[in-house]
């Protein structure tokens, strides 16, 4: 039994059918524009997902300002600036006792400042990662029409977009997590 296409070997053929039917090259020319055009979405796939970490990293911040300014409001503050072993700590130089800050009430009342399933960061998390998801596959299909050209237009605009927006990617937010209780280093 032939196949007529879908060939799974590499090749340098200049027809090629990508993702759709109506999407088929039959000239140089045809093959060239969609290298181009398909390099330029691999860079931008790129720079989504540098653009995706920035955005999660501005909203992570926003909360965390958002719950420092709340834990400051509280009686005693909620800068815990010192930690040891699994417990966040503060040792009174008077008795040389070491009295734990993190009481019952402080995690429960943490618990409840976490983000829930359906908080603006999480859903909007959802819906970018479903449309890089999207982009990935489709890259992913063109790669598997093994035309050597386009998996060279794919790689290449992969490189040259990492190149170009890879640097940008943020810095991770410095926190410790004790018994499900996220701190942040806020103290530094």
């Amino acid at each position: 039994m032939s196949m007529s296409h879908g060939s799974m070997s590499f090749h340098t053929n200049i027809h090629n059918t990508i993702l759709f039917e109506q999407w088929h090259t039959m000239t140089w020319e045809e093959l060239l524009g969609s290298c181009i055009g398909i390099a330029i979405i691999a860079a931008l796939y790129e720079g989504f997902k540098v653009g995706r970490e920035y955005l999660d990293f501005r909203m992570q911040k926003a909360e965390q300002k958002s719950r420092r300014a709340a834990d400051d409001e509280r009686p005693g503050g909620g800068c815990v600036c010192s930690a040891t072993d699994e417990t966040s700590t503060q040792t009174n130089a008077d008795s040389s006792t070491v009295i734990a800050i993190e009481s019952a009430e402080e995690a429960k009342h943490a618990s409840k400042r976490r983000p829930g399933i359906l908080s603006l960061r999480h859903v909007a998390q959802t819906g970018l990662h479903f449309v890089q998801l999207w982009i990935g596959f489709c890259l992913m299909l063109i790669f598997m029409t093994y035309s050597v050209y386009l998996c060279l237009a794919i790689t290449v605009g992969g490189a040259v977009g990492y190149f170009c927006f890879a640097w940008m990617r943020p810095a991770p937010l410095h926190h410790a997590t004790f018994a499900g209780v996220t701190t942040v280093d806020c103290c530094s």
